[in-house]
C-alpha cells in the first residue's frame, strides 16, 4: 500500500516536470478523471497557451529578475564611468568586488543551504530554521561593518593611503551591510519559490538605486565613489530590511537553536564557499598571468570577450535561482528519480540554447567585439569563439550543482571546481605557448568545462547509485 502511494507521488512529480507547465505543486494537481483537468489538457495542447504559460510562470518571471538585476548593475557602472569618471569608477568597482567575496561567502554559508534545508523542512521547524539563518546573517552584517571600520582606522598606520580611498573603509561599512541585506531579502524569496516577490524586491532596488544616483549628480553637478557608494548602500538596507520585515512572522528565533543550525549550514556550505572562491581565484588568475606572460593589453582584449561572453549570465543565473529551490522541494517530495529527470530537462535546455548562442559568437564575435568595444580590438572573434565554451560549460555547472545540492552532496561541486582550476593553470602555459592569447583563453574554456562535467556527470551518477540501492532494497523486501 505505501509502495503504490510512493509510486503514485513520484509519477504526480514526474508529470509536473515539463518545462513550460505552469509548475504546480504535485499535492495540488487536479485528479486526472476530471473536466477541468480535460480541459486545461486540452487548452495546453495549444502551442501559443504553452508558451503563454512559460512566459507567466516561475522560471520566466526568476529570468526577467536576473535580467533586472544583472541589468542595474550595468547600467550602474555605465552612470559612475559617464557621471564620476574613471577615478570614481576604479574606486567604486573595488568596492563592489570586496561586497562579491564578502556576498559570496553569505550565498555559499547561509542562504544555500537555506534554499535546500528550508525546502526540506515544514511548520515551526521551518520558521525556526530560518529565525536561525536570520540571526546568522545580521550576525554577518555586524562583523563586516566592525572589520571595514578597523579597516578604516587602521590602514594609515601601515599604508600610505591615496587621497582616493581615505574614505573606502567608511564607504564598505554601509555598502556591504546594503548588499547582503538586499541579498538576503532575494534570496530568501527565491527560497520560498516567491519569484514575484524576488522581481518585485530588485526591481524596486535598481528604480531607487538609479533614480538616487541621478539626483545627486543633479544636485551637485558631481559624482564621486563616495556618493554612489552611499546611494547603493542606502537603498539596499531600506529594501532589503523592509523586505524582511513584511515577511517577519516567517521568522522565530530560538537562542537553542542557533548553534546547531549554525553547524548544520557550515557542514554544507563549506564546500561551496570553497568551490565559490576557488572559481574566482581561477578567473582572476588567469587575467593575472596573461599580464604577466603577455601584457596588460593582452589582459584587457581577454576582460572585453569575457565580458561580451557574461551576456549569457541573465539565463543562467535566472535559471540557476529558480531549479535551486525547485530541486531541492522536488526531491522532498518526488526522491530522486524525480529531481533527477528536472535536472536532465534543465540540462539539455540549457546546453541546446547556450550551444546556438556559442554558434552565434563563433559566426559574428569578430563583428561583435569591434561593435562593443572599438576598433582596437580588431582581430579576436576567434578567441571569443572560443572563451563562448564556458558559457556552455557554466550550463552543465548549473544543472549540476544544483541537483548536487538538493541532494545533499556539496563536496563534489568542490571537487569540481577545484579540478577545473588546476587543469586551467597547468594548461594555460604549454597552450598559450603555442596559441597566444587563444590558448590562454582555450585554458580557461578546458578548466570550466572540467568542473560542468564533473558537476553534472557527478549528480547523475550518485543518482543512479541512489536509485539502484532504492531498487535492490525493494526487491529484497517483496
Amino acid at each position: 500500500m505505501m509502495d503504490k502511494e510512493r509510486q503514485s507521488q513520484n509519477s504526480d512529480a514526474t508529470d509536473e516536470l515539463d518545462i513550460l507547465n505552469p509548475y504546480q505543486s504535485p499535492a495540488e494537481n487536479p485528479s486526472e478523471n476530471s473536466p477541468e483537468n480535460s480541459l486545461e489538457t486540452e487548452v495546453a495542447a495549444s502551442p501559443f497557451t504553452r508558451v503563454l504559460n512559460f512566459a507567466v510562470s516561475k522560471p520566466a518571471l526568476a529570468l526577467l529578475d536576473q535580467c533586472i538585476s544583472s541589468g542595474t548593475r550595468f547600467l550602474l557602472l555605465i552612470l559612475v564611468g559617464r557621471l564620476g569618471g574613471p577615478v570614481a569608477l576604479g574606486v567604486y568597482s573595488l568596492a563592489m568586488s570586496v561586497t562579491i567575496i564578502v556576498g559570496t561567502a553569505q550565498e555559499a554559508l547561509l542562504c544555500r543551504p537555506l534554499m535546500v534545508f528550508s525546502n526540506q523542512m515544514t511548520g515551526k521547524r521551518k520558521s525556526i530554521y530560518s529565525g536561525s539563518v536570520l540571526a546568522h546573517m545580521a550576525t554577518l552584517v555586524f562583523f563586516s561593518v566592525v572589520c571595514a571600520l578597523i579597516g578604516q582606522f587602521a590602514a594609515p598606520f601601515f599604508v600610505n593611503v591615496k587621497s582616493e580611498f581615505r574614505h573606502f573603509g567608511l564607504l564598505l561599512s554601509v555598502a556591504l551591510p546594503g548588499v547582503l541585506m538586499w541579498e538576503f531579502a532575494r534570496r530568501y524569496a527565491f527560497a520560498r519559490m516567491d519569484m514575484e516577490g524576488a522581481l518585485l524586491i530588485d526591481a524596486v532596488l535598481g528604480f531607487f538605486q538609479i533614480v538616487g544616483i541621478c539626483f545627486v549628480f543633479l544636485l551637485t553637478e558631481n559624482l564621486t565613489a563616495e556618493s554612489a557608494l552611499m546611494v547603493a548602500g542606502v537603498a539596499g538596507v531600506i529594501i532589503g530590511s523592509f523586505a524582511i520585515f513584511l515577511r517577519r512572522d516567517e521568522f522565530i528565533v530560538v537562542k537553542e537553536s542557533l548553534e546547531p543550525d549554525g553547524r548544520m549550514n557550515w557542514n554544507f556550505g563549506k564546500w561551496m564557499f570553497l568551490g565559490q572562491i576557488v572559481g574566482l581565484a581561477q578567473s582572476y588568475l588567469i587575467s593575472y598571468l596573461v599580464a604577466y606572460d603577455m601584457g596588460t593589453s593582452a589582459t584587457g582584449i581577454l576582460s572585453a570577450c569575457q565580458t561580451l561572453v557574461l551576456l549569457s549570465n541573465p539565463l543562467l543565473l535566472g535559471i540557476g535561482n529558480w531549479l535551486g529551490p525547485r530541486s531541492a522541494h522536488l526531491f522532498a517530495e518526488g526522491g530522486m528519480r524525480a529531481t533527477r529527470q528536472l535536472i536532465r530537462k534543465v540540462n539539455v535546455l540549457l546546453v541546446v540554447l547556450l550551444l546556438f548562442f556559442w554558434f552565434l559568437l563563433f559566426l559574428f564575435g569578430e563583428q561583435i567585439v569591434v561593435l562593443v568595444f572599438g576598433s582596437d580590438y580588431v582581430g579576436n572573434g576567434t578567441m571569443l569563439g572560443i572563451l563562448g565554451l564556458t558559457a556552455v560549460s557554466f550550463g552543465l555547472q548549473i544543472s549540476g550543482s544544483q541537483g548536487l545540492a538538493a541532494i545533499h552532496h556539496p563536496k563534489v561541486m568542490a571537487l569540481g571546481c577545484v579540478i577545473g582550476a588546476c587543469v586551467s593553470v597547468w594548461s594555460f602555459f604549454p597552450l598559450s605557448k603555442a596559441w597566444g592569447l587563444n590558448g590562454a583563453a582555450t585554458a580557461l574554456g578546458l578548466g570550466s568545462l572540467t568542473t560542468g562535467l564533473i558537476h553534472f556527470l557527478g549528480f547523475e551518477w550518485i543518482a543512479a547509485q541512489s536509485l539502484e540501492k532504492e531498487a535492490s532494497s525493494k526487491s529484497m523486501q517483496s
